[in-house]
């Protein structure tokens, strides 16, 4: 594969366009209380129940097999495979950090309604079985 020399071969600078701005990502604020500390964990656990199915039926989907018997369609599907789902680091597996990351908030929020004095039933009950 060539190396980039100039902005001009790069996808984002084909006329001399800069590259696009990156916005860093906001959250909304959430303010949590004894009121509504069952709910919000409730939110996040669901969350990340859901978005773990999800990532879980589409991983293999993204699976790409060789477009003929060659050995370049054989590398770009490996490389195209690591990519999206084998890598460590790959797409597949920043979502399911992602989901993860959901999950420790879903349980930080339940140790903290332990704090505002729910006992385990209640908390139980208010995550649908899960605790």
């Amino acid at each position: 594969m060539g190396e980039l020399h100039g902005p001009a071969e790069r996808p984002w600078g084909r006329f001399d366009q800069p590259a696009p701005e990156v916005s860093p990502w906001r959250a909304g604020k959430i303010t949590v209380n004894k009121d509504n500390v069952l709910q919000v964990a409730r939110i996040f656990a669901d969350e990340s129940d859901q978005l773990y199915q999800r990532i879980e039926r589409r991983a293999e989907q993204m699976r790409s097999e060789p477009a003929w018997g060659d050995p370049v369609s054989e590398d770009m599907a490996e490389v195209l495979n690591e990519l999206l789902i084998d890598a460590p680091d790959s797409y597949t597996a920043r979502a399911r950090q992602y989901a993860e990351n959901l999950r420790l908030t879903a349980d930080e929020l339940v140790a903290v309604a332990r704090s505002y004095g729910f006992t385990d039933e209640e908390i139980e009950r208010a995550l649908g079985g899960r605790a």
